[in-house]
């Protein structure tokens, strides 16, 4: 049987927290390495509270990290309470701590191919992320397709684009800028220009329907948007029924329970009914100058349903569309059997979108995501 050696088994960890959104550099890595290696009998205690101390950056990495250990190195150890469902999807390994004693490399490479966006646990977290959110009933799964939905938003960030600018350091040769910063010396390379990559986050706003027909997908829906909020922090968020209020403060709030009691306080937020030509309106009117720009995603969270005329929000969309990049229209109703746009929205509104797209799973929002990082 081939085992992997210790380090190796480490390094696979860390790039599984990697995976799961942690930001770990080469010297959390080492240090972690040292620390462990100096230790004359690391137990499972110990590595705990070594990596832990190291990875986790804020509390809500702290909190997660015990169950990403634990489904790494122990993929076994699953609660008695999981439903049986996921119970019957996730494959239950006995023995000692995975990839430590008793694993072979063939079996920890397997469990480090079956990864996804989603987490650990590949059968499980499968599930989880295509499973409709409206009809995932399971307590312990919802809160985790929940936590996973804001932290996609961290696979936006690794994939943002990359452009290069001037810089007096020596990086990277610009062969043209080169070329003409040099005519003055007959061609003669005395004055080379140097560039490098930064990173260009995406501009994203934010308009999310919170009416009652939107109340099952709302607590997936709500941690999606607060995580690219939060992530990026030019974004901004509105959120509309009858009429639209800027929740950008409210989604960045770093504790999940106070955003829940201050959105639940504000009761404005919880109206029935939707106006979504008049929300849209209204925010074309008093904040698309300033919110919008000319590279700005507008991306709308909403099931469609509206009280208004479709041809009023054709006409607004048209109107958007001038002064953002594209629009993107999240539905939750289309990934489900059944489901058709209504004619006359598809007719008057539709053209105005640049991709219109389901929001009912954890896997749908993650194509939402890819599709942001390549346009």
């Amino acid at each position: 049987m081939n085992i992997q050696s210790p380090e190796n088994r480490l390094l696979g960890f860390i790039h599984h927290l990697r995976h799961e959104g942690f930001i770990i550099g080469i010297q959390e890595t080492i240090d972690s390495l040292h620390l462990l290696n100096a230790t004359h009998k690391p137990d499972e205690r110990l590595t705990h509270h070594i990596i832990r101390a190291l990875a986790c950056r804020d509390h809500a990495e702290w909190q997660r990290f015990d169950e990403l250990f634990t489904d790494y190195w122990y993929p076994g150890r699953i609660s008695k309470k999981t439903s049986a469902l996921i119970s019957s999807l996730t494959t239950r390994r006995r023995g000692g701590i995975a990839g430590i004693s008793g694993s072979s490399k063939e079996h920890v490479d397997k469990l480090l191919e079956n990864r996804d966006i989603t987490g650990a646990g590949a059968g499980r977290q499968r599930t989880i992320a295509k499973a409709d959110f409206r009809f995932l009933n399971d307590a312990r799964a919802a809160r985790e397709a929940e936590r996973q939905a804001e932290r996609l938003a961290l696979l936006l960030r690794k994939k943002i684009t990359r452009r290069r600018v001037v810089t007096p350091q020596k990086n990277k040769i610009d062969i043209r800028k080169s070329f003409r910063n040099n005519l003055k010396f007959d061609g003669l390379p005395i004055k080379p220009v140097y560039t490098k990559q930064f990173r260009e986050p995406p501009h994203i706003v934010i308009l999310h329907d919170v009416s009652h027909s939107m109340a099952w997908n709302n607590p997936l829906l709500f941690r999606f948007a607060r995580g690219i909020v939060r992530v990026f922090p030019e974004s901004e968020a509105f959120a509309f029924h009858t009429r639209l209020f800027c929740v950008t403060g409210l989604y960045r709030e770093r504790s999940l329970e106070n955003m829940r009691l201050r959105l639940e306080a504000s009761n404005h937020l919880w109206l029935g009914g939707t106006c979504i030509a008049d929300s849209l309106e209204d925010f074309y009117q008093h904040h698309a100058r300033k919110a919008v720009r000319h590279d700005t995603f507008i991306m709308i969270i909403s099931d469609g349903f509206d009280t208004n005329d479709p041809a009023q929000l054709g006409k607004v969309l048209e109107k958007l569309g001038s002064l953002a990049k594209k629009i993107i229209w999240l539905n939750p109703m289309l990934g489900r059997d059944g489901f058709e746009p209504d004619a006359a929205f598809m007719q008057r509104a539709a053209p105005h979108i640049a991709r219109l797209a389901p929001a009912h799973s954890l896997a749908a929002l993650e194509d939402s995501i890819r599709y942001l990082a390549n346009a």
